[in-house]
């Protein structure tokens, strides 16, 4: 749905078996919404999934997202309370990408995690440099997260969810067999990653959409930097506190 040369964006599936979703999205109210925001931008209903499925399609148009919460945890959307019925004043919080290097060239961007692992559930072994220190690991596989992706597959890992604010990636070692343990970096780091020894077939996903599989026996690397590009991420004022305490809510702290 377009408006004004701003998009609503939602899944057809949620849309269809939400009944608040589609009141909202149905309601003239979101017309004054549109138009109370002075730039173009995306607003989003949904969950996060709908949210990272957005800026997939989305980031590089360097344009702000409105995500406003109609499923479950909503780490990157709005309570629909804190929009309707009155439209507050919105801040604006920054979020990294990730650039994934293949081959020389900048293939794919993702917002939270890396996911690399063998689909036939043989344990793997990866070769990672980190500026000038390195590390093996094998395992079931590697998952690399922002702040913001360590909160869904990197925590089921055993790696706490980090505030959305810190500037680091995380490294979790997924049912590794060597004696590696999940690693925080400085966003800044530059990682290259290379499969070794047994070269089984991996697969590669992208914020759970599959990106890049390899066969058995060839060479798999990757290049992984924190984006030039970041993705804009429109709050409530009144609730930037509520957003930042959804995340320690979820580590254990009842604030």
């Amino acid at each position: 749905m377009k408006y004004k040369d701003s998009h609503i964006y939602y899944d057809s599936y949620n849309y269809a078996r939400n009944g608040n979703l589609r009141d909202f999205a149905e309601n003239t109210f979101i017309t004054s919404l549109i138009e109370s925001i002075e730039k173009r931008c995306i607003i989003v209903l949904g969950g996060d999934g709908t949210m990272l499925r957005a800026i997939r399609e989305h980031a590089s148009e360097d344009i702000p997202f409105l995500g406003i919460n109609f499923w479950h945890k909503g780490f990157l959307l709005n309570h629909p309370s804190w929009i309707y019925p009155e439209i507050p004043e919105f801040s604006t919080r920054r979020y990294p990408l990730l650039d994934i290097i293949y081959q020389g060239e900048v293939l794919w961007t993702t917002f939270n995690d890396i996911n690399i692992y063998s689909p036939e559930w043989k344990a793997i072994s990866l070769h990672i440099d980190i500026w000038n220190g390195q590390t093996e690991l094998w395992g079931d596989g590697l998952i690399l997260a922002t702040p913001a992706g360590s909160t869904g597959h990197s925590q089921s890992y055993g790696w706490p969810i980090l505030p959305h604010s810190n500037k680091s990636l995380v490294l979790t070692p997924k049912g590794n067999i060597s004696p590696q343990k999940p690693k925080s970096l400085d966003d800044t780091h530059k990682i290259v990653i290379r499969n070794t020894w047994r070269k089984y077939p991996l697969w590669v996903n992208l914020d759970g959409e599959q990106m890049l599989t390899t066969e058995f026996g060839e060479s798999l690397e990757l290049e992984i930097k924190k984006s030039q590009r970041e993705v804009e991420l429109l709050i409530a004022v009144p609730h930037l506190r509520d957003w930042d305490n959804k995340v320690l809510w979820e580590q254990g702290f009842r604030v």
